[in-house]
Formats: C-alpha cells, structure tokens, sequence
C-alpha cells in the first residue's frame, strides 16, 4: 500500500512538471536553440528528482553522444538503487515541443529516485547551541512540572505511615485537573477506607474482649463458691457454669461464621434457592420458639408474583441463616401473644428483584443513626431493644454478610402510624433469577 501511493504521488508530480515545463522549454528552444535547451535540461537535472530528457527516437538526441553514456552509466547504477528500494522507474510523462531542425520533438519526465532521498535537509545557517539549550531547558521544565508533585506525594505517603495509618493521605495533589489530581484523589479515598477497616478492627477486638470477659468472669466467681467448702447449691452453679461455656462456644462460632463470610477469597456454592419454600421451612423451626410467648408468624402469599417462580440462583446456607437470624431479632422483640409478619414480593420492572420483609411490633429504633448501624457486628442499643441473655449483636452483622454473598443488600425501617412507631421492618432485597 505504501508503495503504491508513493507511486501514484510521483505520478502526479511528474504530470505537473510536464505542464509547467512545456512552455518553459519551447521559449528556451525558440531564444537560444536546440543546444541551449540541452544546456538548460543538463543545469534543470542535476537539482531535481525528476529527470527531463529527450525521445531516444528523435534525431536531436543522436548529437549527444556524450551525454548519453554518461546517462546510460548514471542510469545503470540508478537502477540498482532503484530496485533496492523496491521503486518504479516506468512511470513517466512527455510533452512536445516544435523546432526547426528537426519538427515535433518529445521530452520525457520520468522519476530520477525517490525524492526523500534526493536533497538532503538544510543546516541551520547560525550556531546550534541555543536551539539545544531550549530544548534542554524544557525538558527541564516538564520534569520539574511532573516530578515534583509525585516527590510531595511520596512525602505525604511516608508522613502517613509514620503516623501508624491515623486519618487519610489529605494530599494538595488531589486538587490538580489532569491525571495526577485523579490519582491523588483515588489515594486520599483509598487511606480513608484504611482508616476505616483499621478503627473497626480495632473496635471489633475491644467488643470481642468485652464479650469474652463477662461470661470468664462470671465462670470464675462460680468456680469460686464451688470450691468453697459451705457451697449449698453446687448443681445449680455447674449448671450455671455449663450455660456461660455454651454461650462463649456459641460466641465463638458466630465469630468465625462472620470472619469466614467477609473473606473475598470465600468460596461460594450456587444452586437453585425456592424461596417460598425456604421460608415456609424456616418457620416451621422457628415456630415452637414463638409459641413458648404464643407470638404469630405469619407468612404472606403475594400470589400476584407467582411463586411457583420464587427462585434465586445464589448460595443457601448463608441466606437461610440470614434469615433465620432477622426472625429469631423479630420474635426477641415482639411482645407476648404478637405478630410477625414476613413478606416475600416481586418487583416486575427492572431491575427485578425479590423483597423479603420481616415486621415485627417491638419498639422500633428511634435513632436514625443507630437504626444504620444495626447490622454492625456488636453494636447494642441503649434502650428497650437491647438484647437479652443470649445475644451478642452479631446476629444482625452474619444476616448482612450471608444476604452480601447472596448478591443482596439488607436495611431497616421503623413501622410509624400517625407518627407513632409501632415496630420495625427488615427489609432483604435479592437479585431475581429466572428458573
């Protein structure tokens, strides 16, 4: 291809020297004659990448015999070259001239070589220091204009290390326009989110103290009348001893269920989940559970959404217990001889999703702040929602990771009428997958 428009390229050019040489040489012919025009192609060919001469045919040329062994030695070597370059010397163009010597005479313009390789480029005509020291000094300049934000970046990194990770990377960097500012900004929100993980590792290591320190301090003071020789109720102190080392092993498990399930590497079984199903099973466990404080658990058919399709591809261990976990919250705090409602619906338009909904008539959260950190592992709430003997709130923290892995997200919200809480909604929202 490129050969080809090099080709066409000289082509062109040789056409247009034809036209605009015709006139030229026949006012050359008709002032100075047939060897002033021959002077003038020898003085036009020495300068140009075209090369005019005359029909090989015509009686002019046979006068010259000079000048056509040096051509024909020019040409041979020429061609050498020519063929190098792998170029075509057979393009050509002519144009006539009269003369009285010899009539109708035919010039021919036909490429010497290719012309890139015909003049060399021009020297600049003064001294080239100063074009060198331009070139240097903004080169200077560029480096400069890159690297120092990058070497203030690397300060602001270092200072942010020594400082053990407190706060973010708060960089003047991220305030730039171009590709600098964008990574400046992507590395302030990055330490931020360090930041983050790292203040709740350390407050998750504190609640995990807390909660250990009870139940081993509890155990301890039993121990302690055990062994004293005047102790009158030693079954009941093993039996009480017995309950709290169940409930560490139960903290103990709920704890590795929730490290397990926020790992990324977490491997991930998939399968058909029927939904209605699930749920229909899960109260049929649950339910001797709320019939010990007679609450209802009342599952809602929507039929509109055609639950024969009620399925989920994703992994159902960790949503059923998700599930179970936002129940057993819901009995916990509805009130004796309640209703617990849940909710399965449809959601036709996109994106299609399943919504399950768990409404209890418990005192709600009337905190707003709270009522968003309730899925936290080990937060606990000042008032009448505050856990019983049993709980740890990392219920609610395994239910957000198990519907998490799901695909899916979890919230709540406080059931009002006339401004009045009556109770709480979780409400799980899922992905939906065609069977």
């Amino acid at each position: 291809m490129t050969t080809l428009w090099r080709d066409n390229q000289i082509n062109q050019q040789g056409r247009s020297l034809s036209s605009q040489h015709q006139s030229l040489a026949q006012e050359i012919y008709n002032e100075q004659g047939l060897q002033g025009l021959k002077d003038w192609l020898n003085a036009s060919n020495q300068h140009s990448p075209f090369r005019i001469r005359l029909d090989r045919d015509s009686p002019a040329h046979s006068n010259d015999k000079e000048h056509n062994d040096s051509h024909n030695e020019v040409s041979m070597i020429g061609s050498k070259i020519r063929d190098w370059l792998s170029f075509k010397p057979h393009i050509k163009n002519n144009f006539v001239i009269k003369t009285l010597e010899h009539g109708e005479i035919t010039l021919w313009v036909e490429p010497r070589r290719p012309p890139r390789f015909h003049t060399p480029p021009p020297r600049p005509d003064g001294p080239i220091w100063p074009i060198l020291a331009t070139m240097i000094m903004i080169s200077l300049l560029v480096a400069l204009y890159i690297l120092k934000p990058i070497k203030r970046l690397h300060q602001d990194i270092k200072l942010w290390h020594e400082k053990s990770f407190v706060g973010g990377i708060d960089t003047s960097i991220a305030k730039r326009k171009d590709s600098l500012g964008t990574l400046g900004k992507e590395l302030n929100n990055l330490s931020t989110n360090v930041y983050e993980l790292l203040e709740q590792q350390k407050q998750l290591l504190r609640d995990v103290s807390h909660e250990f320190r009870s139940p081993m301090a509890r155990i301890k003071v039993a121990t302690a009348l055990l062994k004293h020789p005047k102790s009158q109720n030693k079954d009941k102190l093993a039996e009480r001893i017995d309950q709290e080392i169940d409930s560490l092993d139960y903290l103990v498990e709920e704890l590795l269920t929730l490290q397990r399930w926020q790992r990324p590497d977490n491997p991930v079984q998939k399968e058909a989940i029927f939904l209605e199903q699930m749920i229909i099973q899960l109260l049929e466990r649950l339910r001797f559970e709320a019939d010990q404080r007679s609450i209802t658990l009342n599952f809602v058919h929507h039929r509109e959404a055609n639950m024969n399709k009620a399925t989920l591809l994703g992994s159902r261990k960790p949503l059923e217990r998700a599930l179970e976990n936002i129940v057993r919250n819901g009995i916990r705090f509805s009130p004796d001889k309640g209703t617990l409602n849940i909710h399965l619906e449809y959601q036709q338009s996109q994106p299609k999703k399943w919504y399950i909904r768990v409404s209890d008539q418990g005192p709600g959260v009337a905190d707003k702040a709270a009522l968003e950190k309730l899925f936290d592992p080990f937060f606990r709430l000042d008032n009448a929602r505050t856990p019983g003997e049993g709980s740890y709130g990392v219920g609610l923290a395994i239910a957000k990771e198990g519907i998490k892995i799901n695909r899916g997200k979890v919230y709540a919200n406080n059931r009002k009428q006339e401004q009045i809480i009556i109770g709480l909604e979780v409400v799980i929202e899922l992905p939906a997958t065609a069977p």
